[in-house]
């Protein structure tokens, strides 16, 4: 199988997710009592999927540091059949570790910022004040 292939396949579940996170929200909007708390959430699941795609970008080189090292490692050290397994388990490990807490990070900082820019009294230079990554970002542009 193709990376791409298995990369949407494991998106697919985030989406489908996302659409009924999306429905409960649109439901809620119906009802006066409901609807600022669902505005909150429409906008907080939004704002997730940009967040979680921008960290992953952010790994990625990560990722392929990690495949090249495996990649030396099977070239320059030719390991036995029983280690090449166990190499093959680490790098499948390491690989998607890596990318799984990339996107977990970008899923909470994507709902944070949302639920930031929902409330009215937030500006979006606010909401991304609090984040760690946006943080240093600026600190960087400062210099």
């Amino acid at each position: 199988m193709p990376p791409t292939f298995v990369y949407a396949m494991a998106l697919l579940p985030y989406l489908a997710l996302g659409a009924v996170v999306l429905a409960i929200a649109g439901v809620m909007a119906l009802f006066p009592k409901t609807r600022p708390f669902g505005t909150r959430l429409a906008v907080a699941m939004v704002a997730s999927y940009p967040g979680v795609l921008f960290y992953q970008l952010i790994a990625a080189p990560l990722v392929f540091a990690i495949i090249l090292f495996w990649a030396g490692v099977f070239r320059f050290l030719r390991p036995t059949d029983s280690l090449e397994v166990a190499a093959y388990i680490l790098l499948l490990i390491s690989t998607v570790g890596v990318f799984g807490i990339a996107s977990l990070v970008g899923f909470t900082t994507g709902w944070r910022f949302g639920w930031r820019l929902a409330d009215v009294e937030w500006s979006a230079r606010e909401a991304f004040a609090g984040d760690p990554v946006w943080s240093f970002v600026a600190r960087l542009r400062s210099r």
